[in-house]
């Protein structure tokens, strides 16, 4: 039995570079935590406080924070608040976040059929 010849690759293959993404993935969590920095968008904001007001865990919360401040969404610092207590993260949009808060909540109305919904205050 006489082996089968090899056969030449004939057909062009096309590789795909992926180019990294403008804005974050953009779930429904992300969106809550989007919309709570916006209700408040110039304070800065401590991780748990966003995890009570959201009711996300902190597996889901903070993934997607450095997610939002990769994406220069949101600034982060660290506050030392009291002696021998470890210094804490705070989060808060910075002003092209504020911006794509306002355009993602703009397009939702938009989508949802919302007339006259007022902006979000900054502040």
């Amino acid at each position: 039995m006489k082996p089968a010849p090899e056969k030449a690759l004939t057909t062009p293959i096309y590789i795909c570079r992926l180019k990294s993404m403008k804005h974050p993935r953009l779930s429904r969590e992300t969106l809550l935590v989007i919309e709570k920095f916006a209700e408040r968008a110039t304070e800065w904001r401590y991780g748990y406080e966003l995890s009570r007001e959201t009711g996300l865990k902190s597996g889901t919360l903070y993934p997607i924070l450095m997610r939002l401040g990769k994406y220069k969404l949101l600034e982060a610092r660290w506050v030392t608040t009291e002696e021998g207590v470890p210094p804490r993260h705070t989060y808060r949009l910075t002003p092209n976040g504020y911006e794509f808060a306002q355009t993602q909540f703009a397009e939702a109305r938009a989508r949802a059929g919302w007339l006259g919904s007022p902006e979000l205050s900054r502040g």
